[in-house]
């Protein structure tokens, strides 16, 4: 059982410096992503694809910290706490444009 405590230790140590390289490499593509669009003319203008593949790039970058958190805790504890896995799956998945909102409507009269 001591061999593969120190397997598994090393694996999620392999993934914990795997995971902070694609958060930095991350990081610093979303800044230049940004400071792209803001440069260039007209400035301070935006397309909305610009805005979705920038929001999309933040999202991923929050998830690999927060799987971050998750390692470090595994690491720590021992065991994977299922309350960390479950805050993470209970939040609302955003609407897209093939999803429109609903709209109640008024009856006329």
């Amino acid at each position: 059982m001591k061999i593969i405590e120190r397997v598994e230790a090393g694996v999620i140590y392999a993934m914990i410096v795997m995971l902070l390289v694609a958060i930095i490499l991350g990081t610093v593509t979303l800044g230049r992503l940004l400071g792209e669009i803001v440069v260039r003319p007209p400035l301070l203008t935006i397309e909305p694809a610009e805005l979705f593949a920038s929001f999309g790039l933040f999202l991923i970058v929050v998830i690999g910290l927060e799987l971050l958190k998750v390692l470090k805790l595994h690491l720590a504890q021992g065991r994977l706490r299922p309350e960390l896995a479950t805050s993470c799956s209970s939040a609302p998945a955003p609407r897209t444009a093939s999803q429109p909102a609903l709209h109640s409507r008024r009856s006329a009269g």
